[in-house]
């Protein structure tokens, strides 16, 4: 099904983006990114990371995400300052499974 992670990173640079992208690759090469934008969330830019995942993906996938999250399971959210999230250049991630 569905996975879409929202993105934000805590400043504007390219290197950082371009590091954090390679990381969702790794991660999983189902999951593709749209372009970045100046986010209106912080000083930095955001953007998305998608794909179609199964529930098993979908498990591993969050596993390397982060350590904390905030929600449910098919809907969560985590933030720099109380997670370990995957990349220290991010400061927030909002992680969303879509069922059938």
């Amino acid at each position: 099904m569905l996975t879409r992670i929202f993105i934000i990173l805590k400043d504007d640079n390219e290197e950082n983006e371009l590091r954090v992208k390679s990381k969702i690759k790794e991660i999983s090469d189902k999951l593709s990114y749209s372009p970045s934008r100046n986010s209106p969330y912080s000083m930095g830019v955001d953007f998305y990371a998608a794909g179609d995942l199964t529930r098993d993906e979908f498990d591993d996938v969050s596993k390397k995400l982060t350590d904390f999250y905030i929600g449910d399971y098919n809907s969560y959210s985590a933030r720099s300052f109380n997670a370990k999230l995957f990349d220290e250049s991010i400061e927030e991630i909002q992680v969303e499974y879509f069922d059938d």
